[in-house]
C-alpha cells in the first residue's frame, strides 16, 4: 500500500523560547570558533566517501571473480563432456566380441573347447575336396535359410547355418574345398529361400576371414584366414562346419605323440536302471543271421568313439550298412551295440543301439535313393528303405538308429575291418 500522509498537528511551544527574549543578542563569538574542528568534520566526511568507494570496488571484484569462476567451471565441464564423448566414440569404434550384422550372429570371444557340444577330435578334421550331406526328400518350397552364426573356441571355430524345414531334416548340401585358395564353398542344392541379409559379404576376422555370397551360383564362399582342415555334420535341419588351422592340427598331433593330448571324455557309460541280462560277455564281435536280438560286446567302457563316416555294400543276397570312426581300427574302436526287430503301423524296422560314442553320424538320416546316388550301389533289390537317427545322448554316449525295411527278414550284427583294413566298422547285414 502507499504510505499514508502525515496529518498536520499543532506542536507545543518549546520552553527554550522562554529562556531569553527573542530580541536578545547571541553570546557566541564567531571569531573564536575553532576552524580545525570544521576541517576535522570535513575529513571525516571524506573518509566515509572513501569507505563507500572501497565497498563498491570490493563488490565489483567479487562479481568479476565469481563470473570468471563460473566461466572457468563451464569451460571445464564442456571439455569434460568432449572427453567423455570422445571415449564413447572410441568404444563404439572398437569391434564388440559379439555382433549381429546382416543376419549373422558373430561371437569372436573365445570359449573353452570343453563346453562345445559334439566336441571334435583331431581325427575328425579332413581336407576332402568334395563332400555331400543331407537328404533329398525335403520340401524345398517350404524350406529356408534364416541365420548364420559363428562361435570361436580355443582350438577351432564353428560355423552354423540355421535352416527351417517342415521335415526337420537337413536338405542336400554340397561342400567343396579349394586348398590353393583356402576357400570352402557351401551350396544348398535347389534352395531358393535364403534370407536376403545373408547375401551381403561379412567379415569374421577369426579363423574364418570372410563369408561371401555368390549370387550367380547361389553359393556361400567361406574364406579361411590360413590353410585349415574342416569337418561337417548336421543336427536336424541345421548344418555345422568346424574349422581348425593346419598349425593347430599339427600342434595337437604332436602333443598326442608324446601322450599329452587332451583325451576324449572318459566318463564311464551310465548304467541303465534295468540291466540287459541277455547281453553276452565281451568280447563278442559276430552273430549268425536270424531275427533274434543280437549284440556286439566289447571291453570299451568309456565315451571315446566318434562316428564320422558310413559305408554301404550290396552282396547279392544281403545289403550291408556300416558305421565307423574313419581311419581308426582295433578293439578300442568297437562300440557295444544291440540290434532287434520291431514293427510300427504295419511297417518293419531294425533298431540298432550303439554305445560308447562322443558323436553320431547321419543326424539327418539317409534314404535308399540317396545311397544309390552317392555310392552307385544298386538299391533296387536291397531290403532297405531309409535310415533315421532316432536319438543321441551326449550324456550317455548312446545313439539309436531306426532302419525301415521293405519286409521283415533275417539280419546279422557284427564288427569287422574295411576292405582296405584301415578302419574298424560296425555292420548290420540285412537279407534281401
Amino acid at each position: 500500500m502507499p504510505a499514508e500522509k502525515n496529518s498536520e498537528k499543532t506542536l507545543p511551544i518549546s520552553p527554550l523560547l522562554n529562556a531569553q527574549p527573542p530580541h536578545a543578542k547571541s553570546t557566541i563569538n564567531l571569531n573564536k570558533l575553532d576552524k580545525a574542528r570544521f576541517s576535522t568534520l570535513k575529513t571525516q566526511d571524506n573518509s566515509k566517501e572513501t569507505s563507500a568507494l572501497r565497498v563498491i570496488i570490493y563488490v565489483v571484484i567479487v562479481i568479476v571473480v565469481g563470473v570468471g569462476a563460473a566461466l572457468l567451471a563451464r569451460q571445464l565441464m564442456s571439455n569434460n563432456s568432449e572427453v567423455i564423448e570422445q571415449d564413447a566414440n572410441q568404444e563404439e569404434q572398437t569391434p564388440a566380441p559379439v555382433s549381429f550384422v546382416n543376419g549373422y550372429s558373430i561371437n569372436t570371444l573365445v570359449k573353452q573347447d570343453a563346453i562345445a557340444e559334439n566336441l571334435p577330435s583331431n581325427s575328425d578334421f579332413k581336407t576332402s575336396e568334395l563332400l555331400t550331406i543331407g537328404v533329398t526328400n525335403v520340401d524345398l518350397n517350404n524350406a529356408s535359410l534364416d541365420k548364420i552364426t559363428y562361435q570361436a573356441y580355443e582350438t577351432f571355430g564353428r560355423l552354423m547355418f540355421e535352416l527351417q524345414t517342415t521335415e526337420n531334416k537337413m536338405p542336400k548340401a554340397n561342400i567343396t574345398y579349394d586348398t590353393t585358395k583356402d576357400t570352402l564353398t557351401v551350396e544348398f542344392v535347389d534352395l531358393q529361400d535364403i534370407n536376403t541379409s545373408l547375401k551381403i559379404n561379412n567379415s569374421i576376422n577369426g579363423i574364418i576371414q570372410e563369408i561371401r555370397f555368390d549370387s550367380i551360383n547361389n553359393k556361400f564362399n567361406i574364406l579361411f584366414k590360413q590353410t585349415s582342415l574342416y569337418r561337417v555334420f548336421a543336427v536336424e535341419d541345421s548344418l555345422y562346419i568346424d574349422i581348425r588351422t593346419d598349425d593347430e592340427f599339427d600342434r595337437i598331433a604332436k602333443v598326442a605323440i608324446v601322450g599329452e593330448e587332451v583325451k576324449p571324455d572318459t566318463t564311464p557309460v551310465t548304467t541303465p536302471t534295468s540291466t540287459d541280462t541277455l547281453k553276452p560277455a565281451a568280447p563278442k564281435y559276430t552273430n549268425e543271421f536270424s531275427q533274434n536280438t543280437q549284440y556286439v560286446s566289447s571291453k570299451v567302457a568309456t565315451k571315446s568313439i566318434a562316428l564320422n563316416n558310413y559305408y554301404t555294400w550290396d552282396q547279392s543276397t544281403f545289403f550291408e550298412f556300416s558305421w565307423a570312426e574313419e581311419d581308426m581300427k582295433g578293439d578300442n574302436y568297437v562300440p557295444n551295440a544291440k540290434a532287434y526287430l520291431t514293427s510300427e503301423s504295419g511297417k518293419d524296422y531294425i533298431m540298432v543301439e550303439i554305445e560308447n560314442l562322443t558323436r553320431a553320424t547321419l543326424p539327418g538320416g539317409l534314404t535308399a535313393e540317396e545311397i544309390q546316388t552317392k555310392t552307385g550301389v544298386n538299391m533296387s533289390n536291397a531290403n532297405f528303405v531309409a535310415l533315421t537317427l532316432k536319438e543321441f545322448s551326449q550324456e550317455t554316449g548312446k545313439a539309436i538308429y531306426k532302419i525301415e525295411l521293405k519286409r521283415k527278414a533275417n539280419f546279422q550284427l557284427l564288427t569287422q575291418l574295411t576292405a582296405a583294413s584301415d578302419t574298424q566298422i560296425l555292420s548290420i547285414q540285412i537279407k534281401d
